[in-house]
């Protein structure tokens, strides 16, 4: 029984779907969140650790001290989170101990082993221009963009490539991470936005340009252990909570061309874990455009069960060392379609996509449940009729 340990900063109500599936497929989950946080609300986990409050304001100690804490008594063999700053400072940190040159401790040696088997080989991916190149590199279709360290450097290199463009973060925080730059104007708007969230860009930091993109939008999910692709999803979006908000309906299209390169993406940087991409495309055939890669799971990832998806149970099996079947030897999925609770039902109440297709309502999870009703003003008891 392999043990998944699950960290989560702020109110990530798709992270906390997973430990419940996981649990499902055999595995012993944990989790370190804040009290109030979605994360601990499921009753999947065997353990509960909690950030101290100083932890809100950035302090990467007491988030260490956490983790040592969590890691001393659940043992986990891998990391789940989506969490992009947290998961800069969990690369902060694995940096540090690669650095060390004494005699480590075991909790250091075993925090080590946990953060390298769960994060790339390489922590620059989660850098924009890096994320880029390593998309090119497997063979993916990406947008012109350019790169810099300075916000001197970004007022330049902006008049030479000219707008409109796409200002992309490299680690998100106060919802500044992408923004569409229409001219000089509203490049100095940005600047000063991202310099009150307190985030400062550099070399570990970078923030780029991207060139935007026409076509069709689609999100692939894909599982991967140890640089082996465990099989990946392709999911159009049917419906948006609201505007440029997450995914509320999803189905499932068949992508057959990606899995050479996908498959490239994963063996190039040894990655274990679930990851996404988000796409445009002119063409059902053609390769198409990526414009990010993401190492986190992603938000349709707890659907898997509605759209006969495997990736879940593929990804414990590699983590449990039991054999997979061969990608091409899986059930086919196409045209699967699943609500994503309670999302849709934030969208609209009424929405004939809520009694017609299947919905990852956590009647098997009462606590996580009870939270989600919370979260739209609605009753268990209300709601038994869904």
């Amino acid at each position: 029984m392999a043990k998944i340990l699950f960290l989560d900063m702020h109110a990530n109500s798709s992270l906390a779907r997973l430990p419940q599936l996981l649990k499902k497929e055999g595995n012993q989950c944990s989790a370190i969140a804040f009290e109030e946080k979605p994360l601990l609300k499921t009753s999947a986990l065997q353990h509960r650790f909690l950030f101290p409050a100083g932890a809100k304001v950035g302090s990467a100690q007491k988030m260490n001290n956490a983790l040592a804490q969590a890691v001393q008594i659940s043992r986990p063999d891998f990391l789940m989170t989506s969490d992009e700053i947290l998961i800069r400072n969990l690369l902060n940190l694995r940096d540090n101990l690669q650095n060390i040159q004494m005699q480590k401790s075991p909790i250091q040696k075993a925090i080590q082993a946990l953060l390298e088997i769960s994060f790339p080989t390489n922590h620059m991916v989660y850098t924009r221009p890096k994320n880029s190149d390593e998309i090119r590199k497997a063979g993916f279709q990406n947008p012109a963009y350019f790169s810099v360290t300075n916000w001197a450097d970004a007022k330049i290199k902006a008049a030479e490539f000219g707008y409109p463009f796409f200002l992309k973060q490299s680690f998100e925080a106060g919802g500044t991470g992408v923004a569409k730059i229409t001219n000089s104007s509203a490049l100095e708007e940005e600047i000063k936005k991202i310099r009150k969230a307190g985030l400062i860009i550099g070399e570990e930091n970078p923030v780029i340009g991207q060139r935007p993109v026409s076509g069709f939008e689609v999100t692939v999910n894909f599982g991967a252990w140890k640089g082996d692709l465990l099989g990946y999803d392709v999911v159009q979006t049917l419906q948006r909570q609201s505007g440029n908000g997450p995914s509320s309906v999803v189905q499932v299209i068949s992508r057959p061309n990606l899995y050479g390169p996908i498959k490239q993406l994963v063996a190039n940087l040894n990655f274990s874990g679930f990851g996404g991409l988000d796409i445009f495309e002119n063409s059902s055939s053609a390769m198409p455009t990526v414009i990010e890669a993401n190492f986190r799971p992603t938000h349709s990832l707890q659907v898997c069960p509605q759209l006969n998806s495997t990736l879940i149970q593929r990804f414990s099996n590699a983590l449990n060392r039991t054999k997979n079947l061969p990608i091409d030897a899986l059930p086919a999925n196409e045209g699967k379609t699943a609500a994503i609770f309670p999302d849709e039902f934030l969208r609209d109440k009424n929405s004939p996509y809520l009694s017609s297709v299947p919905t990852n309502v956590p009647w098997d999870d009462p606590m996580f449940l009870d939270q989600c009703l919370e979260k739209i003003g609605v009753f268990s008891k209300q709601y038994k009729g869904f």
